[in-house]
């Protein structure tokens, strides 16, 4: 009895190491460079003691609250034929040293609960090409008709060692017909049996990966000797600053179509163009956080300077957007005074809409400075600034006489006469003054400098008033 008590106690231990080791505790990680990445937070490190060996170890990284740890013990991993090593053609057998994206999770079995990898469930019309000569090479296709009339090589995506997987995206960005393909992390078919080129482990380890894996932390695989694997994450830290760089100066390129202003109104922005700009702007803001993970001093002052040129051009289209914000209070400025002329009223509060309005005239005038390219800022004070003078230049004369009026008014009243035959001549050349300028303007821009006859009425009454008050 104490026997058998002791070998089902024997037996529930050894059920349930796996177990007990799938969930210690985590342990800082070994790889300094994984501190440099900045936009994986997941990584899976496949290593192998020598080039060629059919045997590795697959270990799981997770960043958590700022640092890296190891999440899961070790997983028992087999390679290709020939091992792992730089893989250069297809049918080498090698499993194929570097880092490297993770695609879809797939599988021929429904998927496992807990998994938020994107699944792509297999079934027997699903084939993965391997034929270099195909258009598909490299390409997960579905296809109802014989697949051997069709392509000289492929592989089922049905197999069973596929019940459960996920791509290792080698081989994907260009595809290089010829370089290989077909590259997973699937089921083994045991610990000793090596694969045609993929990663594979046991089932069990399969399914806890899919669950582990988060596309939300673009996860990554990296693949090689355990003294490569430091080196391998910066060459990709540089190649993803380089590809970002470049994303970024194609962004900022594309918006010259935008700031380059062909008329007036191109000066008012659009969605098009805020969505082109906040694409831009992000790019630019990715690439630094990736820029500033690069460690080789060169090659980051070549990119910088790059980057630094892109964002010059962001920052040219940031100045019309720019313009075009400054230009809806202009506009409500405009809109503003022209109620007051509109309707013949000219008071202190349509003098103080005037004032208003040069107030934004001159706010928008230095928006529009800033602008990048000389042709450029003439279009944009085209659109925003000319409309906005116009409006205030068809009464700035009424203004000023307004003004001058008013000031004669305080100072008869207060008995102040010294200057009053100086201020009633000023008035008289005031009014000759509008007379010219109204006709200047309205050669330049026809029926734009409208006589005012209510505000003619109403200051030759105030002057007449004022008059017959120093009589």
């Amino acid at each position: 009895m104490k026997l058998s008590v002791l070998f089902n106690v024997f037996l529930s231990v050894i059920v349930l190491a796996p177990m007990f080791l799938w969930t210690m505790t985590t342990e800082a990680a070994t790889y300094s460079q994984m501190n440099q990445l900045t936009s994986s937070e997941q990584v899976i490190v496949v290593t192998a003691d020598r080039i060629g060996n059919q045997r590795a170890t697959l270990q799981t990284y997770e960043k958590q609250n700022g640092r890296w740890v190891k999440v899961h013990s070790p997983m028992q991993a087999v390679l290709g034929t020939s091992g792992i090593d730089h893989k250069t053609k297809e049918g080498d057998g090698k499993t194929p040293i570097g880092v490297f994206e993770l695609g879809t999770a797939f599988g021929h079995a429904p998927k496992p609960s807990g998994v938020s990898m994107p699944y792509r469930r297999a079934g027997s019309h699903d084939y993965w090409i391997d034929d270099p000569s195909s258009p598909d090479y490299n390409k997960w296709v579905n296809f109802s008709g014989n697949p051997q009339a069709k392509w000289k090589s492929f592989e089922r995506m049905n197999h069973p060692l596929y019940k459960y997987g996920v791509v290792i995206n080698y081989n994907m960005n260009p595809i290089v017909p010829g370089k290989g393909s077909a590259i997973f992390i699937h089921v083994w078919s045991s610990s000793t049996s090596p694969t045609a080129g993929c990663v594979a482990v046991s089932e069990q380890s399969m399914v806890h990966l899919l669950q582990w894996l988060d596309p939300n932390k673009n996860p990554l695989v990296v693949q090689g000797l355990p003294n490569q694997v430091n080196s391998l994450l910066e060459a990709h830290i540089n190649a993803e600053a380089t590809k970002l760089v470049g994303e970024a100066q194609i962004s900022a390129n594309n918006l010259r179509s935008f700031y380059q202003l062909q008329k007036p109104e191109d000066a008012v922005t659009n969605t098009a163009y805020h969505t082109a700009y906040n694409e831009t702007r992000q790019n630019i803001l990715t690439a630094q956080r990736a820029l500033d993970a690069v460690t080789n001093r060169q090659r980051k002052d070549w990119l910088q300077e790059q980057l630094r040129y892109a964002d010059e051009l962001r920052v040219r289209a940031a100045r019309i957007i720019d313009a075009t914000k400054t230009s809806q209070g202009l506009q409500n400025a405009q809109a503003n005074l022209h109620s007051y002329v509109s309707k013949g009223v000219l008071n202190q509060d349509a003098v103080d809409a005037y004032h208003h309005l040069s107030s934004e005239i001159r706010r928008t005038e230095r928006a529009v400075y800033r602008i990048y390219g000389a042709g450029n800022r003439d279009l944009a004070g085209q659109q925003f600034v000319l409309p906005a003078k116009i409006e205030r230049e068809t009464v700035i004369w009424e203004v000023t006489i307004y003004e001058v009026l008013k000031r004669m008014e305080q100072d008869i009243n207060n008995g102040n006469l010294a200057t009053i035959d100086e201020d009633f001549a000023l008035l008289s050349r005031l009014k000759v003054r509008s007379l010219d300028i109204k006709a200047a303007g309205n050669k330049l821009h026809p029926g734009m400098y409208p006589d005012l006859p209510a505000y003619t009425d109403f200051l030759n009454e105030w002057e007449d008033r004022l008059s017959g008050m120093v009589e």
